[in-house]
């Protein structure tokens, strides 16, 4: 089968959110949303997004979402393998990829598709350019591009469209130095860093920030966190965020850890810059 004849609905795999004979309307694969903005037109194959105002065939599509060039677009949808990044249309499981080289690193564009997930998550162009570089890669062949931030031990944590996240290189921690050189606030994620500045809080970019990227980093940071007075916890409202707070008392000592409960109905910092309130356990 040809790559232009791959069916858009077949290539997103997604049911439409509203569905008439001749085309449906989905929740848009470049931003988290509660309305569909998304138009899959069935019988000319074509897709357009109102969110941003762009649309066009099945391989523009796939060369915005996998964030790859035409000729990789072709390739995958003529050999129906979707890849690592279609994977994380559906789930957001940080991965690594040992045989993953980068090409290059540049400053964010300041359009395009990685700049517009950004803003969907509420965090502006400026923010993004001053704090993460555009990543260009291969893996087994392909290249790809997306947003990365550089971690203690020189690997790259990627961040991409649906919440796609992998690392290139070692699995580490990020840390950004401030003025307070005995002061540290420690976040799970790029995006709630990222959304702590948009939100202007007192605390950053004044203070030592420390990204985990995954709380299963937390282990590595017990030799810097003897080093502050006073630790400032971001961490995320859910299961996982929970268990490592309590292991960062731990490793910490209660006395240093300030928490914060004005994000305590939401998720993450991030979920609370867009006002997206959690379910409740």
């Amino acid at each position: 089968m040809k790559a232009k004849d791959v069916g858009i609905e077949s290539y997103i795999n997604k049911k439409p959110m509203k569905r008439k004979n001749s085309y449906g309307l989905y929740i848009s694969p470049f931003r988290d949303e509660h309305n569909p903005s998304f138009k899959i037109d069935y019988d000319k194959n074509l897709w357009y997004d109102y969110g941003i105002g762009e649309g066009g065939s099945v391989i523009d599509l796939v060369m915005k979402l996998e964030q790859c060039n035409f000729y990789t677009a072709c390739k995958i949808l003529e050999n129906g393998d979707f890849s690592f990044h279609r994977e994380s249309l559906n789930s957001s499981p940080i991965q690594s990829y040992s045989e993953t080289r980068i090409k290059s690193i540049t400053i964010p564009y300041s359009s395009g598709s990685l700049i517009q997930y950004c803003i969907s998550r509420g965090i502006s162009n400026n923010i993004v350019g001053t704090y993460l570089k555009q990543i260009y890669y291969v893996n087994n062949n392909r290249e790809y591009y997306s947003l990365g931030m550089q971690n203690v031990l020189e690997g790259w944590e990627i961040v991409g469209l649906n919440h796609f996240k992998m690392v290139i290189g070692n699995k580490a921690y990020s840390i950004i130095k401030g003025e307070r050189s005995n002061e540290l606030c420690i976040f799970e994620g790029i995006f709630d860093f990222l959304s702590l500045l948009m939100i202007g809080h007192r605390i950053v970019p004044k203070t030592d920030c420390v990204i985990l990227h995954s709380v299963t980093t937390l282990k590595q940071t017990k030799d810097i966190l003897n080093q502050y007075d006073v630790i400032h916890s971001f961490l995320d409202n859910d299961e996982a965020g929970r268990k490592c707070h309590i292991e960062l008392l731990m490793i910490a000592g209660q006395s240093k850890v300030i928490t914060y409960d004005f994000y305590q109905e939401y998720k993450d910092i991030n979920d609370y810059l867009l006002g997206k309130k959690k379910d409740h356990d």
